[in-house]
């Protein structure tokens, strides 16, 4: 009896924490006056928020001509920039792989030791430029 007693606490504690999420008030939705496609909307929008995609930057050391790399993480794609400046200017080159551990280990790769902490940056805005860290319409 314990333990279901225990599980229903804890599924109220989860349905408060979405409701807090979801800047939704618990009474209106127990007495149907919450517009419910909304609250899926909503749901979605967090779930989707969850999914942290990677964009991250680090300098690189001990090569002459690339100076500092990207990944950029998208619902589909990781992309590798490389850049021959460490000021935040276009790439020089970019380059495209299936995921994540693919680019980080090309950059192993590539760069060996060379690579300097990774540093996570915001991603752009859908109209920006992903190649840059601060981020301007092209």
């Amino acid at each position: 009896m314990d333990g279901a007693i225990q599980a229903l606490e804890e599924r109220k504690n989860i349905e408060l924490e979405i409701f807090d999420l979801l800047d939704m008030n618990k009474w209106k939705i127990d007495n149907a006056e919450y517009n419910m496609d909304q609250c899926q909307k909503k749901i979605r929008a967090i779930l989707e928020m969850g999914e942290q995609l990677v964009r991250k930057y680090a300098f690189i050391t001990d090569q002459s001509k690339i100076q500092k790399v990207m990944i950029y993480e998208n619902d589909q794609d990781v992309y590798l920039f490389t850049y021959d400046t460490k000021e935040d200017l276009p790439c020089i080159h970019d380059y495209w792989f299936d995921n994540l551990e693919e680019a980080e280990e090309y950059c192993s790769v590539l760069f060996g030791d060379g690579v300097l902490e990774w540093i996570d940056v915001e991603d752009p805005g859908q109209e920006e430029a992903h190649d840059l860290i601060i981020s301007r319409k092209r």
